[in-house]
């Protein structure tokens, strides 16, 4: 089974981390403050979660914050 990465893990990704924990899954996520979850592994880094991840989710405050963590996966996101 995949891990499942969480990029934002405030009170809606910590939330869908913790239910997917308490389903069985392996879940990553990581947060730029304090991540609201004991149930799931915090990572370092976006990119951490993104390479760690079979697939991953993006629960941020805005869609500025989202194009602004896309831009800086964009590398690893684009096919070699």
């Amino acid at each position: 089974m995949d891990t499942i990465g969480i990029i934002g893990l405030g009170n809606l990704g910590s939330a869908i981390g913790d239910r997917l924990h308490e389903m069985g899954r392996d879940v990553c996520g990581y947060d730029t403050g304090l991540a609201m979850t004991d149930m799931v592994s915090v990572y370092g880094s976006s990119q951490e979660v993104l390479g760690s991840s079979g697939v991953v989710f993006l629960c941020l405050p805005s869609d500025k914050v989202a194009q602004e963590v896309m831009e800086e996966l964009h590398e690893e996101l684009t096919p070699d």
